[in-house]
């Protein structure tokens, strides 16, 4: 069978280690039998990370739960104990490091290997030889995985990342990780296809409305045509199958999507009503016709067709796609979710549901699901581009940072005009501490839209960290302008303009989002460097009413309580700004380090 020939090709491709063609492979594989175990398996030993292995072996332990390979993988990584057969959950380390810390943490999971190698080897001995080869094999491959360099993307340097603990007394543990960088010509006219780099051939996702119905060889003709936007073509097959059967509700419909295609507005309006009228329950229609109001008219209500599409036929998945992607834009994530989990319900293989359902829980603070629907999306269909988009920002949302740069990078290589890709690859470089290329890449997120308060927050951000701190001040003074009721635009720009040697204007701009804050946490940022800001324009007076309404905060942290004690007993102040990191929470695409001007007296608890 042509499915075991590819199989072979599988395995020797990974005995061979050449990775890539294994993947995908493997994906082709998946895509015909998702239920395959033997290829679940060899698939964990060529993805990129721990998470996706895990995925690869929890799917055949859904199917086997005593499945012997997967088990003992799953043990090697520490997700299942063999002696007890419980299981357990990926524990990633999310705490935040304190002002005075290194900013730019990096939570990666690179060395899990070192730290899960030994465990449970009188089982693997148990289990025989064969589990030992097989095990092995991913070990090896996931070392292999790590050196090997994406066409458009170098390792330019081994960045040492320092990883700061929770605690303001820990040691600091720093570990040099290789991290991935874009190249300074982006998007060069010489890259290679999107289609070949991720080798897999682009196949069109059938039409949903006219593949399950007979054809006339004159329509199969028509729908051919279109596809390949052929539309004159098209439109004369169509005028023939219309002469045999002048109320075809399905050539009526294809009428108007070529019009639609070419621009005829009116002539696609009118062949879509004459399709309703001719039947009222075809979905596709209504469907069409919201395609026509969005196309024609961007502020169109026309989420009212696609909800006729959908009480026309419940189960049509684009209508639940497109009705989600219209309460997105609007802000409104938890119904563009609950739309997206049904479409899932219907259609659990669909590639780009799991990547739109994916977005949406990313959105409404369920980014561990988001990462697994998101990985299975891109194990199914790796070509769909908004898929490395999506699993960039689920390791955004992680704080995987190291992670996310990869897909980010390729998300913007291929679709460099999408700024939402700039905006999150800026955070995502801040977070590995490459903060030069974040500088770039919020740039291009700013030249896309230089009205953006989120591009000019992204580079704002950046410039502090790379000590430009004019150019921040510059930047988030135009985020802050345009958003006076937010904190995550008012504070940073206090804190810059504190930097600048602007103490003056810093008091009050910190003074604003003092008011602004929404948590404890941020009230605490605001007002300690609201003080600092006074002591610098030598207001000692007032810096010491703040420290004291800081000092009387409850639930603030030691830290600003340790910084407001040595400010009021005894510290001799000294203005101006000495750069040390500060943590505030903000939201997704908006992370605020800075540097934090403190006192001679660096408090330590």
């Amino acid at each position: 069978m042509a499915e075991d020939t590819m199989f072979s090709e599988a395995v020797s491709a990974v005995h061979a280690g050449e990775v890539m063609r294994a993947r995908d492979l493997l994906s082709r594989l998946l895509r015909a039998d998702s239920s395959n175990s033997d290829y679940w398996l060899w698939m964990s030993a060529v993805v990129d990370s721990e998470r996706e292995s895990v995925f690869c072996l929890r799917s055949i332990t859904k199917m086997h739960p005593n499945h012997p390979l997967a088990k003992l993988g799953l043990s090697v990584m520490g997700q299942v104990s063999l002696a007890n057969g419980r299981e357990g959950t990926i524990k990633q380390q999310r705490s935040i490091p304190m002002p005075h810390q290194a900013a730019g943490r990096i939570n990666s999971m690179g060395e899990w290997w070192k730290v899960h190698r030994n465990r449970e080897n009188a089982a693997m001995t148990v289990l025989g030889f064969a589990a030992v080869t097989v095990i092995l094999a991913i070990v090896i491959l996931q070392t292999r995985i790590s050196a090997i360099q994406i066409p458009f993307l170098s390792v330019s340097h081994t960045a040492v990342a320092v990883v700061p603990s929770a605690t303001m007394t820990s040691t600091l543990e720093s570990v040099a990780r290789p991290i991935p960088t874009l190249r300074e010509t982006i998007n060069p006219d010489n890259q290679i296809p999107f289609s070949t780099f991720v080798g897999v051939v682009l196949t069109p996702t059938p039409w949903y409305v006219l593949t399950p119905i007979p054809l006339t060889e004159a329509f199969a003709q028509a729908v051919q045509a279109y596809y390949e936007g052929r539309y004159d073509d098209a439109l004369n097959d169509i005028k023939q199958v219309l002469s045999v059967d002048p109320k075809s509700t399905q050539a009526h419909f294809l009428a108007a999507e070529v019009y639609r295609k070419q621009w005829k507005m009116k002539e696609a309006l009118d062949e879509y009503e004459l399709a309703i009228s001719l039947d009222v329950n075809y979905a596709p229609a209504y469907f069409g016709r919201a395609m026509w109001s969005k196309q024609n008219n961007p502020d169109n209500d026309y989420v009212k067709d696609l909800t006729l599409a959908l009480g026309a036929d419940p189960n049509y998945i684009d209508a639940y796609v497109e009705r989600a992607e219209w309460y997105s834009d609007r802000g409104d994530w938890e119904t563009a979710r609950q739309d997206l989990e049904r479409a899932e319900q219907i259609a659990p293989d669909n590639a780009l549901v799991l990547i739109r359902l994916g977005r949406a829980q990313i959105q409404t603070t369920q980014a561990d699901k988001a990462l697994d629907n998101i990985i299975r999306a891109q194990i199914i269909d790796p070509t769909i581009l908004e898929g490395y988009l999506a699993l960039g920002e689920a390791y955004d949302e992680l704080k995987l940072y190291s992670q996310a740069v990869s897909p980010l990078a390729v998300y913007t290589t291929y679709g460099p005009e999408e700024i939402a890709g700039w905006l999150r690859l800026g955070e995502a470089y801040r977070g590995t501490a490459q903060y030069s290329e974040a500088v770039t890449a919020c740039s291009h997120a700013v030249d896309l839209d230089v009205n953006s308060v989120e591009a000019r927050l992204c580079r704002g951000l950046a410039y502090r960290l790379t000590g430009q701190f004019g150019a921040a001040v510059d930047d988030l003074k135009i985020a802050a302008d345009k958003t006076p009721n937010w904190y995550a635009s008012q504070f940073p720009y206090g804190c810059a303009l504190l930097e600048a040697g602007q103490p003056a204007l810093a008091v009050t701009t910190l003074g604003n989002a003092v008011k602004l804050a929404s948590t404890v946490e941020e009230e605490a940022d605001a007002m300690g460097w609201q003080a600092l800001a006074y002591e610098a324009y030598n207001s000692f007076d007032s810096a010491k009413v703040v420290w004291n309404k800081l000092m009387n905060l409850e639930g603030v942290s030691d830290y600003w309580k340790t910084t407001a004690y040595v400010h009021l007993n005894g510290a001799t102040p000294t203005p101006g700004p000495s750069p040390t990191p500060e943590n505030t929470s903000t939201p997704a695409g908006s992370e605020t380090p800075g540097n934090t001007p403190t006192p001679t007296a660096t408090p330590k608890p």
